[in-house]
């Protein structure tokens, strides 16, 4: 999907209607709703960087063996990387310690 390959990107639009009509039920038993539905694909490569060099602004950063993690340890939240050599990742995996 990230190479921008037609077939991929159409059975991801499908998959994805499906899981939002799954959420919206789900949601709806809980008498949840949402205006929008979106998700990390939204999200522009342009964006992304920009809020990489924010991070980096704020001295949150920190490079390890070509990745890039954001260090939460001052808020007891550990690590987490947010860019595995060169491909960004939007869940974060944070490292708990102790």
């Amino acid at each position: 999907m990230e190479n921008l390959e037609p077939e991929a990107l159409e059975n991801w639009k499908v998959w994805r209607e499906l899981s939002v009509k799954k959420y919206e039920q789900e949601y709806d038993r809980l008498n949840v709703h949402f205006d929008v539905y979106t998700g990390e694909s939204a999200v522009k490569q342009e964006g992304i960087d920009k809020a990489l060099e924010k991070l980096e602004e704020m001295g949150l950063i920190e490079d390890s063996d070509g990745a890039k993690l954001i260090n939460l340890e001052k808020w007891k939240l550990g690590k987490a990387v947010v860019r595995k050599r060169g491909k960004f990742e939007f869940f974060p995996k944070f490292e708990r310690r102790g």
